[in-house]
């Protein structure tokens, strides 16, 4: 029963309800990507869940303690939304590799529809979209004492012009140290140190797949 009820709000947490299309460019749209402008989109930073088997047990009540467990954990040790890396990533490969301009902002979205983007964000030809959709630290279903990190994000490519989704996937990784797990004081010692870590390798891993699959760099 236990990891029926791990397993089931495991998989609500980490889909999000957020339906994703594999669409990736073709290796012309993305040789015509060359010498336009680019802005990378910005949201508000997303709930992080410190997954732990005392809370899993308690369903919908025990998954917002851990969502409140884990934004105080984000805020008070500073712990960076990894959507944000990658998108700063993948925003260099783009300027390198198509001379892209890039125009900065610091206007957060609110809303992730195309045409509230197009909006939000005026005067780039395209927008790179990358939302994260969950993150967290999770328990081993057979080891309750050690914890693995999970973390998934959805990217688009939008052309402003005619708000058109151009390309869309998602990525999911999942960091840790299956041998030697680390207990979540480990995970957390040192202002979540390792944490932050294993995300910044998660969002690595992302930015590797997501320039070769989806913009085809």
């Amino acid at each position: 029963m236990r990891n029926r009820s791990f397993a089931l709000l495991f998989a609500a947490l980490l889909s999000g309800c957020v339906t994703v299309s594999n669409t990736p460019l073709t290796q012309q749209a993305s040789e015509q990507l060359q010498n336009k402008t680019l802005t990378v989109v910005h949201y508000p930073v997303s709930d992080f869940s410190a997954f732990t088997a005392g809370k899993a047990m308690f369903g919908l009540i025990g998954a917002a303690e851990m969502i409140s467990a884990g934004n105080k954990i984000v805020k008070e040790d500073q712990i960076p939304d990894p959507d944000v890396r990658i998108g700063h990533e993948l925003a260099q490969r783009l300027a390198s590799e198509r001379n892209m301009h890039i125009i900065a902002t610091d206007k957060v979205a609110a809303s992730d529809s195309p045409s509230a983007l197009a909006s939000t964000y005026q005067g780039a030809d395209l927008l790179l979209d990358v939302k994260t959709l969950s993150w967290m630290f999770v328990y081993y279903p057979t080891d309750w004492s050690h914890y693995k990190v999970v973390y998934s994000a959805r990217v688009r490519l939008i052309d402003t012009s005619s708000k058109e989704i151009l390309a869309e996937t998602a990525c999911k990784t999942v960091q840790g140290d299956d041998k030697l797990p680390p207990t979540r004081e480990q995970l957390l010692d040192d202002h979540g140190a390792l944490l932050k870590s294993y995300l910044n390798k998660g969002a690595d891993a992302c930015v590797n797949v997501l320039a070769k699959n989806l913009l085809r760099l």
